[in-house]
């Protein structure tokens, strides 16, 4: 039997019909991905670097190999993934996932992939944020950024969270504005301005330089780094990656690809999957950083549900 295709739209309907559901698998994922059990199996993703060529391509673009298992999904998977910075016509990120039976090995799906990308990465950082933020210091959240991500963890802690306020900055101010209006929440000129009381502080931009002070933030802020997601790229200033709490959802991925730690050598006091399990704690009256690199297992805890609740 031919596999079963599975659009961006269906993808993108169906987690957003199923987001109760899919922050609680990815919650019981992280934690099991951290026991270091047989249940969840997944290398460090492979990543090919692509020369730059041509006049409109930018450097840093990449290949990206992620397979994944997980018997508690029934499900094997591997995601095949580019990113161009450079692109400004089409998707910075393209991505298919494959998804295969758990007992023989019979492929069972293919799923556009770039809506699982970001509502699966929107939705962990809600799990962590969940787990690491003071629930009585959850009033403003800040956005630095209008891509992809940004749209994405807007909807997925607008259904997650009961923030008062919600900021965004971006670059491109045309496109903060954009955002703004689209999203129903204020556009700021500055990250100063962005951040400025915010007690949860999203990063998810294309910066390859720190972008985010500690002088603007509050002591007691929870932040997640989605953006920098080379060993070469930072988007968070010296001074809060060495004297913040610092969380990762991979620790052998954030070693090694993770720009903020691995050129800081900040200390990781452990994963969120730890923090779940109540392995680890944190004290919530610091400062935090979420590290989030995206694994392939969190591909596979949602394009199973997708799989399951597809007609």
């Amino acid at each position: 039997m031919a596999p079963k295709f599975i659009s961006e739209l269906q993808a993108r309907t169906v987690l957003g019909n199923q987001y109760p559901e899919l922050f609680k698998r990815l919650e019981r994922a992280l934690m099991e991905f951290s026991r270091r059990t047989d249940s969840i199996i997944q290398p460090v993703r492979t990543c090919l670097n692509i020369p730059q060529h041509g006049e409109h391509m930018a450097a840093g673009s990449m290949f990206v190999t992620m397979p994944a298992y997980s018997i508690m999904d029934r499900a094997i998977t591997t995601k095949l993934l580019s990113f161009f910075p450079g692109n400004r016509t089409c998707p910075v990120i393209n991505a298919i996932i494959a998804l295969f039976d758990v007992d023989s090995g019979v492929i069972q799906a293919i799923l556009e992939g770039n809506a699982i990308t970001e509502i699966r990465t929107a939705m962990v950082s809600a799990v962590a944020v969940h787990h690491l933020a003071d629930p009585s210091r959850m009033r403003h959240l800040a956005i630095l950024g209008s891509g992809v991500q940004a749209r994405g963890h807007i909807d997925v802690f607008k259904s997650i969270f009961n923030f008062s306020h919600i900021t965004i900055w971006s670059r491109t101010r045309a496109n903060a504005n954009k955002l703004a209006e689209d999203k129903d929440v204020v556009a700021c000129g500055s990250v100063a301005e962005a951040v400025k009381d915010a007690d949860v502080i999203v990063t998810a931009t294309g910066s390859s330089a720190p972008i985010l002070e500690r002088a603007w933030l509050k002591p007691q802020a929870v932040i997640c780094s989605v953006g920098a997601c080379r060993a070469e790229w930072r988007e968070l200033t010296d001074d809060i990656m060495t004297t913040s709490i610092i969380v990762t959802d991979t620790t052998e991925g954030a070693l090694v690809e993770a720009g903020d730690i691995v050129q800081t050598g900040a200390a990781i006091c452990g994963e969120i999957g730890e923090i779940i399990d109540g392995r680890k704690t944190v004290d919530k009256s610091k400062m935090i950083v979420f590290k989030s690199l995206g694994m392939a297992v969190e591909d596979t805890v949602a394009a199973k549900l997708i799989y399951e609740f597809s007609e």
